[in-house]
């Protein structure tokens, strides 16, 4: 039984361990909202990350 009990112990521990460093990943994240963030740079990251532009925007291009 104290083999059992100690097996549950560890496992519990690397539980732990995980969600402290789930945690400090989320910390880590949310002080990045702390910072101030231009608007305009924040909306081109969007079309960016969603490879999307809106409708009543024109892009011009140079070269090839």
């Amino acid at each position: 039984m104290w083999k059992e009990k100690r097996s549950v112990l560890i496992q519990q521990r690397e539980k732990v361990k995980l969600l402290e460093k789930k945690k400090e990943g989320l910390e880590r994240k949310i002080s990045l909202f702390d910072q101030e963030i231009d608007s305009d740079l924040l909306e081109q990251m969007g079309w960016q990350i969603l490879g999307m532009i809106p409708r009543n925007y024109y892009f011009i291009t140079y070269g090839k």
